[in-house]
């Protein structure tokens, strides 16, 4: 959850979790304190979506490392975050 959000169980329920959610790959580029990232490598534990590519892509980070890949049900944003980053030419790994 964002900073001084309440994380309750109201708001992880599956209607609401996306609206409030703050995803790692944000968290990584908003925390970065004075540090450029640019050219950096990013390692995430679910291939991005959508709005994560976009924030690595503007963050200038060159190279994505995921574990798995999101269920089918997430099949069209992520097929979006993969053009994305191709367009951008950032690695995926």
């Amino acid at each position: 959850m964002p900073d001084n959000i309440l994380d309750s169980d109201e708001n992880w329920e599956p209607d609401t979790k996306e609206t409030f959610v703050c995803h790692a790959e944000l968290n990584a580029v908003l925390n970065r304190g004075a540090n450029d990232v640019t050219g950096c490598k990013m390692y995430v534990t679910y291939y991005p979506c959508s709005n994560c590519a976009k924030v690595i892509i503007q963050s200038g980070v060159k190279e994505v490392v995921y574990y798995d890949m999101y269920s089918d049900k997430r099949k069209k944003d992520g097929e979006a975050a993969k053009k994305m980053l191709q367009d951008a030419k950032v690695d995926i790994m």
